[in-house]
């Protein structure tokens, strides 16, 4: 059962790792839409979307707790918007309307409370992130096992998301947010 969900991958300052979560997630069957964002109104493009943005959206950016780190290129074109090099989250909260998506918070940092915050009070219904360092490879590898038991074998995204943290060291700090803030895991 291989599912007929709309998947987007941002290419934010991570190309390498866009590509290569485009190909772990094409490997599992399913359809992918790159967008690269220089800038943050390219940003602001896909999650502005609404009811037209993918069904799953794949950040491939870092993060920290100041925000969203942007290319040096875009702090000279857009200072209404980015602080000290990075687009805060609070700023992205007031963009963000992405009723009923599901967000994979792809590069380190990306699992901080307020990028997850910013995702949830802008309509996401979940949010996935790894508050630390984590590194490229654990990021394929949590992607691989979420998309393949939930998109392909049927499984809730809870249970994907454990089986997916349970796979590797690293990928256990990913998280998984709601409304309420992050959730518990269901069991394998």
């Amino acid at each position: 059962m291989i599912s007929s969900a709309r998947i987007g991958i941002v290419e934010l300052g991570r190309p390498t790792l866009a590509t290569a979560a485009r190909a772990v997630v094409e490997e599992a069957g399913l359809a992918v839409s790159l967008y690269k964002a220089l800038v943050p109104t390219d940003l602001f493009g896909v999650l502005e979307a609404g009811p037209t943005a993918p069904d799953y959206l794949i950040i491939c950016a870092d993060a920290d707790p100041a925000g969203i780190v942007f290319p040096r290129a875009a702090t000279e074109f857009d200072l209404e918007n980015i602080r000290h090099g990075r687009l805060p989250f609070s700023t992205m909260r007031e963009k963000v309307f992405l009723p009923h998506k599901v967000v994979v918070g792809a590069g380190p940092g990306l699992g901080h409370p307020d990028a997850a915050r910013a995702f949830v009070d802008g309509g996401a219904a979940l949010y996935f992130g790894a508050p630390g360092d984590v590194d490229g490879a654990a990021v394929l590898i949590f992607l691989s096992v979420f998309f393949t038991q939930h998109l392909v074998r049927g499984a809730t995204m809870d249970k994907a998301c454990a089986k997916a943290v349970a796979a590797d060291p690293v990928t256990a700090q990913f998280r998984m947010y709601g409304p309420t803030g992050a959730l518990p895991l269901g069991p394998l």
